[in-house]
């Protein structure tokens, strides 16, 4: 987002963290993402604060990633520029493929699903453990998914779908899964990311 006045605006805060400058031009148009950045760059020098480069990533969307602009460049050298990075926990790649953001989610949610099963060795009630699933797991994969869940494919949703259906299984001993989520009044993870959508 290109900004004239950045002190004006930056000034409010008592503390930043992070950053995001966002442009959107196409192969006609000069891109003033650099002059953005050295406008980052000098406020940050005003204000005694350090841009740290080794953090800050550049990525491009659409078709100018196939004939890209210059680097962005601050005083400590050229900023990196990457086809996919994690953004306020949500994984982008440039292709808006949702891939890489569903294999952190699984693997996140597997490690819950451990827990899970840990807990249920321990003879912890049945309504703890459902307890812990919707406190602890489900949100894992329900995160921010207004921004991704109408990119998935149907595999994706599916993987989504199994992490519920384990999580359930464990709880309730039983595999019928569709009979356990009205049972235990649970919407199917495919209605509830469209619901909180």
């Amino acid at each position: 987002i290109l900004i004239d006045d950045l002190s004006t605006i930056m000034a409010t805060f008592k503390f930043v963290d992070d950053v995001t400058l966002t442009e959107i031009t196409d192969q006609s148009n000069m891109s003033q993402m650099q002059l953005a950045a050295d406008q980052v760059a000098a406020w940050s020098h005003h204000n005694f604060m350090n841009i740290n480069t080794k953090k800050t990533k550049e990525m491009l969307f659409g078709r100018i990633s196939k004939n890209p602009l210059s680097l962005i460049v601050f005083n400590t050298g050229a900023v990196d520029r990457v086809t996919s990075f994690k953004l306020l926990g949500v994984i982008i790649r440039d292709n808006l493929s949702w891939e890489n953001h569903i294999n952190a989610v699984c693997a996140k949610a597997g490690t819950h699903l451990h827990f899970l099963k840990l807990l249920n060795r321990l003879s912890v009630t049945f309504d703890d453990l459902l307890q812990y699933y919707k406190a602890i797991i489900r949100p894992v994969i329900e995160y921010a998914c207004p921004v991704w869940q109408s990119g998935l494919t149907v595999e994706q949703r599916s993987r989504l779908e199994s992490i519920q259906r384990r999580a359930l299984h464990i709880i309730s001993g039983s595999l019928n899964y569709e009979p356990n989520c009205v049972l235990y009044d649970i919407e199917p993870i495919s209605a509830r990311l469209k619901n909180l959508t």
